[in-house]
């Protein structure tokens, strides 16, 4: 029995992820207590029409999600089942602006009358062990509901199989660095096409931006560095157990250098056997489609 938890902050895209599993053949679960999960899934496994696949949301409303959801899943794994805990994640001002566009309140605000932004606080505090135990950790400010669904197939539909998720994400630094990189490059120091007129409205998705950007033997170099020493420090992180490991790449705008360099850092880890998935998280500004 394969069985998908689906937990994380209020607002950072359950009901999204939930939708595209629905769509994958699972049965989804949402906001049911803890203590059902067991005979439920009981009811499942032995069904041959809910094809053995079952995801459970659960997050703040759930009663006994903090004290429970844990040990529920490590014994449900020791009993056979195949369990996967992904943790969706968000900025406290994007969260924020999905709840004043959608004109809903969150959980603990309704339940117990405070600001959305303690309520914030306070849901992150108490989440945090959830949180550092999860498989997956996906951080929905800036990608939209296809790069969601990329991120999800390669956790989900081979990372049993294969192993080690690695996300390429280039990023502006002047927009702050991702919270979820395990680690930064900083690219600043390559040659800089946002200076030559013909190129600055482009993106490091351009042929021209890229060939500018690899045109330096400075970058080139660097790369093969980076060849070599994530084929040997990669390969430690999925011996300690890692499901998955976040590179984020960095110039000043997220436009140009790192969006190239990320590129080619996925396509060189992907050559070497990795499953790796690229990110973008500022391109066009960070404006993309909402989740």
């Amino acid at each position: 029995m394969e069985i998908v938890f689906l937990t994380g902050l209020s607002g950072a895209g359950k009901s999204q992820a939930a939708n595209l599993l629905e769509d994958w053949g699972y049965a989804c679960v949402d906001n049911v207590p803890l203590s059902l999960i067991a005979p439920l899934a009981e009811t499942y496994r032995t069904s041959p029409a809910f094809g053995g696949k079952l995801a459970v949301v659960t997050d703040i409303r759930c009663a006994g999600v903090l004290d429970d959801l844990l040990p529920l899943i490590g014994a449900l794994r020791e009993g056979g089942d195949v369990c996967t805990l992904i943790f969706l994640d968000c900025r406290d001002e994007t969260v924020i602006h999905r709840y004043k566009f959608t004109r809903r309140l969150h959980p603990l605000s309704q339940r117990d009358g405070i600001a959305i932004t303690e309520a914030l606080a306070r849901e992150r505090a108490l989440l945090a062990p959830v949180r550092a135990q999860a498989d997956v950790l996906i951080d929905t400010s800036d990608i939209s509901v296809t790069t969601l669904k990329g991120i999800l197939e390669e956790a989900l539909g081979r990372r049993a199989r294969q192993g080690l998720l690695v996300l390429c994400m280039s990023f502006g630094f002047k927009y702050g660095i991702p919270p979820d990189a395990d680690t930064v490059l900083d690219v600043r120091c390559f040659p800089n096409p946002y200076h030559v007129p013909a190129l600055r409205p482009l993106t490091g998705l351009d042929e021209p931006v890229r060939a500018y950007v690899f045109d330096s033997p400075d970058t080139v170099r660097y790369m093969e560095t980076l060849r070599t020493y994530f084929s040997e420090m990669l390969p430690l992180y999925e011996k300690e157990g890692r499901k998955q490991f976040t590179i984020a790449v960095g110039c000043t705008g997220g436009q140009h250098r790192s969006v190239a360099i990320a590129q080619a850092l996925s396509e060189s880890l992907t050559a070497d056997g990795y499953r790796a998935v690229v990110i973008h998280r500022d391109v066009a500004g960070g404006r993309r489609e909402a989740l």
